[in-house]
């Protein structure tokens, strides 16, 4: 039965509005696993990230025992994702302001609003980031100080065998690796690179997208991010995927795209 493929986690956690923070732990029977983390929501306005990631819970769910691919990969490893660690966030740019990036904390000046992916606790404000409130990067008053960054971190923290965590966001068709905070490579670049091309090259042969593969740091550096929290704080590759599309449309993807994007990061 699929239902056995599928653990649902109501709630690692509330947002600063209460909002529940769910997880979906994906796999067949056997315990043991290797655990792959995916996530996606972090900047409100990136819709589709969280929808992609509700695509690839949908996809491996019901391709298990009718995909073979699906099917080895849920009998080897255990796939974890959240959708959308940024509820409050979501909805405030679905219901008031589409663009809205951030949080919705209520900063000492009055303003609103914490950059999730400046408040990880690695590299936290060093650079890529404002101590600006008003900023869209602001980094929050200390590391790891937003309820929905610090119960993700606990959260991954307590995952035995992790192996590797993807964070999807958008918008420009980029698998990005460590490290964010450094133009220098880590040592662990040849596997990482292998890692991104590949991933990159998987994802362009669905439509012939031309999704680039590179250091996260070759975008813009930043610190705080949670791709590089995922490889120095909880010891496993952490990559940033960047979704369709290249500008045309942004943050205001039609909804038309939203299945072949998804298809994209299944592949």
């Amino acid at each position: 039965p699929k239902k056995e493929l599928v653990q649902k986690i109501a709630s690692i956690g509330k947002s600063l509005e209460g909002r529940e923070l769910p997880v979906i732990h994906l796999s067949s029977a056997g315990t043991g696993k290797k655990v792959i983390w995916v996530s996606g929501g972090q900047h409100a306005r990136e819709w589709i990230a969280p929808a992609a990631v509700m695509y690839v819970i949908d996809s491996l769910v019901n391709g298990y025992g009718l995909n073979d691919r699906i099917t080895k990969l849920l009998n080897s490893f255990e796939v974890v994702l959240a959708p959308t660690i940024n509820p409050d966030g979501y909805e405030y740019s679905r219901t008031r302001f589409r663009y809205w990036r951030k949080n919705r904390r209520r900063n000492a000046d009055g303003s609103f609003g914490v950059d999730l992916n400046r408040n990880w606790d690695i590299h936290w404000c060093e650079l890529g980031a404002s101590r600006s409130p008003n900023s869209d990067i602001y980094c929050g008053a200390k590391a790891a100080s937003e309820p929905e960054v610090y119960q993700t971190q606990v959260y991954i923290k307590g995952l035995n065998n992790r192996v590797a965590g993807l964070d999807i966001h958008s918008f420009g068709q980029m698998v990005l690796r460590n490290p964010g905070w450094s133009s220098i490579p880590t040592i662990e670049e040849a596997h990482l690179r292998g890692l991104g091309d590949t991933m990159s090259q998987a994802m362009n042969a669905v439509f012939g997208n031309d999704y680039s593969s590179d250091l996260s740091s070759g975008l813009y550096p930043t610190g705080g991010s949670m791709d590089d929290w995922m490889f120095y704080g909880a010891g496993m590759p952490g990559f940033t995927v960047e979704l369709r599309d290249h500008g045309q449309y942004g943050f205001l993807l039609p909804a038309d795209q939203i299945v072949p994007t998804g298809q994209e990061v299944l592949a």
